[in-house]
């Protein structure tokens, strides 16, 4: 093993370099691709004058099933929208949130089941779990312009409810701003693969590390150079 990694140390060299330098490369460009795609979603939603939908999964004779809900309208029901008139579903929003003003801002919801609440591709909101009307938010920092919004929600068994508000800078209580996202999977998908190539680039360069470095700390001496090329 020892002479196979000095024999090979140029071709080891080449190959973890270039590995690195690839997963670097798309956990830098692709989080670029999704700033513009939403950039590209805020345009579009305006001018057409979208609304905002989502994802509604659930069971029906057995089988898993997938449909869009649309008009979304808040504060969400068993008795807002005739496809969330059931005892267990799932629904997720992709949409975008217009900060105007920098400041601390409380994100929360107030959910029945279990809700969650992600932003610029960060979890900031954990109402999840099986329980009755339950509120919560959280403390976080926004600065003006466009963000990415992820909103999950679930009921797993009787009443639903659902409503997603904020409290700004100047302690007013009112509805997230939400705009339609028509690229919002697109978006959501290069994200994470940005974040998945930066992992990905964190371990490679960790693990193969001692691979570059091996030739360095231990030279190759002239017998055992020698006893390599005989063998």
């Amino acid at each position: 093993m020892t002479a196979f990694f000095r024999k090979k140390k140029k071709y080891w060299a080449v190959i973890v370099i270039a590995v690195s330098v690839f997963f670097w490369s798309l956990s830098e460009v692709m989080p670029r691709l999704a700033q513009q795609l939403d950039e590209k979603g805020y345009e579009e939603g305006r001018k057409k004058s979208l609304g905002i939908t989502g994802t509604l999964t659930f069971e029906e004779q057995g089988k898993k099933k997938k449909v869009r809900l649309d008009p979304i309208r808040f504060p969400l029901t068993r008795q807002s929208h005739p496809l969330l008139d059931r005892e267990k579903f799932s629904l997720k929003i992709i949409a975008l949130l217009e900060v105007k003003k920098a400041g601390l801002y409380w994100i929360g919801s107030d959910s029945d089941d279990g809700s969650w609440i992600r932003i610029d591709n960060e979890q900031v909101l954990d109402n999840g779990g099986l329980h009755p009307r339950q509120e919560k938010t959280n403390l976080m920092d926004l600065r003006p312009g466009i963000h990415p919004l992820e909103i999950r929600f679930e009921n797993r068994m009787g009443e639903a409810y659902l409503d997603v508000f904020w409290i700004g800078p100047e302690g007013v209580r009112s509805s997230l701003a939400m705009l339609p996202h028509p690229w919002g999977k697109e978006s959501a998908f290069f994200r994470r693969l940005g974040y998945l190539s930066f992992k990905i680039a964190q371990y490679w360069t960790f693990l193969m590390l001692p691979v570059l470095l091996y030739p360095l700390l231990f030279p190759v001496r002239p017998s055992e150079e020698k006893r390599d090329l005989a063998d």
